[in-house]
């Protein structure tokens, strides 16, 4: 076995080891001959024979007929009284008259999708693309929780609605054909689009004017006020979309911090083209643990929940803002989980294959992303 001079670990990332065989004969094992091979069983020949001289007998039982062979597999045979095999019980997808299986199957090699639209024929990498859509989801997810449940403290949950139909209007063309009804998501009825087009222009701008306002009265009242912790755009059923504010609980002054802040807030959002302030069963605010608020704000992310578009589909909604998610720096610092080590731990991975060549990190990030991937995965994250 030969090293280079690096320290010998396990990893062959760090350390690339190679094993050469000698091309001595072992001791004891001159004028020792190997046994061939039959070339049509594959059974071991004795030493002496030569398989060159070896005649080919499958050309006898070619005319073997199906009475002969019915009889060659008899009823003492041991291998009948086996039951099928399972893959003869495996249900075979698709088939015609098969009715599906609760069972899920996984798919195989092939049947997994990868994206070649990228340089080169490598992944794309684009939010909106069918499967980078999907890693990006998932690792936005990943952030949310890991992020949250750091805290080990309760979080406070609220949300903030657009304006209601005096500047969104019903589109009254998309559900003409209902005739005389009442508005709602459940007729499918939607905001006019030239309406919610001019809405939904600035909204981000909007919204940063709109939570400085509040946070600076919050300050001139209290003194200070606390820092957002996560903020997530999703949009609503009937078209514009809404924004769920996160802050972190550590003593119960916060708790009145941020109930002045959403006092605040809902005073100031109709100068800034917003609707109403939280009112979910009649409760501005909703104190939780960081775990179910990280559940409930990506529970739509990859598939999609209750009718909910997922986290693709909304980056390529027009009349959102382009950052749908957004979580403090001072979380992901504790918890070394973000997109960007999410990322590096896919690409350290197609490293250990042999994909890639050893990217140039330093050692402290190194450490940091062997140790989020943790062990060798069977396959890509």
């Amino acid at each position: 076995m030969k090293a280079d001079a690096r320290t010998r670990t396990g990893d062959p990332f760090i350390t690339s080891e190679r094993w050469q065989r000698s091309r001595r004969a072992r001791q004891g094992t001159e004028g020792h001959e190997r046994p061939a091979r039959c070339p049509h069983c594959g059974g071991l020949l004795s030493t002496r024979e030569d398989t060159r001289g070896q005649s080919d007998v499958r050309g006898e039982y070619a005319g073997e007929s199906d009475d002969e062979a019915d009889l060659a597999s008899t009823d003492d045979d041991p291998r009948r009284k086996r039951g099928p095999s399972r893959s003869s019980r495996r249900p075979r997808p698709g088939a015609a008259g098969d009715e599906p299986s609760a069972e899920r199957i996984p798919p195989t090699r092939e049947e997994r999708r990868r994206c070649e639209a990228g340089w080169r024929g490598g992944s794309c990498k684009k939010r909106t693309c069918a499967t980078c859509g999907l890693v990006w989801a998932k690792d936005w997810r990943r952030v949310l929780f890991e992020a949250l449940k750091s805290v080990g403290v309760p979080v406070a949950l609220s949300a903030v609605t657009p304006p209601g139909i005096d500047q969104l209007p019903w589109d009254e063309r998309r559900c003409a054909h209902l005739g005389p009804h009442k508005h709602g998501k459940r007729h499918g009825c939607r905001v006019d689009e030239d309406a919610l087009a001019e809405w939904s222009y600035d909204v981000s701008k909007r919204w940063k004017r709109l939570h400085s306002a509040a946070r600076n009265a919050t300050r001139r009242e209290m003194g200070r006020c606390l820092p957002l912790a996560t903020r997530a755009w999703e949009p609503q059923a009937r078209g514009p979309g809404h924004v769920h504010p996160v802050f972190v609980l550590r003593s119960p002054d916060d708790v009145r911090i941020v109930q002045l802040y959403l006092a605040h807030l809902a005073r100031l959002a109709p100068k800034h083209n917003f609707g109403v302030v939280g009112q979910k069963r009649g409760v501005s605010l909703q104190i939780m643990e960081g775990a179910r608020a990280a559940a409930y704000l990506s529970s739509y992310f990859v598939r999609g929940k209750g009718g909910k578009a997922t986290l693709q589909d909304n980056a390529r909604n027009p009349h959102l803002p382009h950052v749908l998610i957004w979580v403090s720096p001072t979380l992901t610092r504790a918890t070394g989980v973000n997109m960007r080590n999410l990322r590096r731990c896919r690409q350290l991975w197609a490293v250990r294959r042999g994909l890639l060549p050893p990217p140039p990190w330093s050692g402290v990030e190194l450490a940091q992303i062997v140790t989020l991937a943790g062990p060798w995965p069977a396959r890509g994250p």
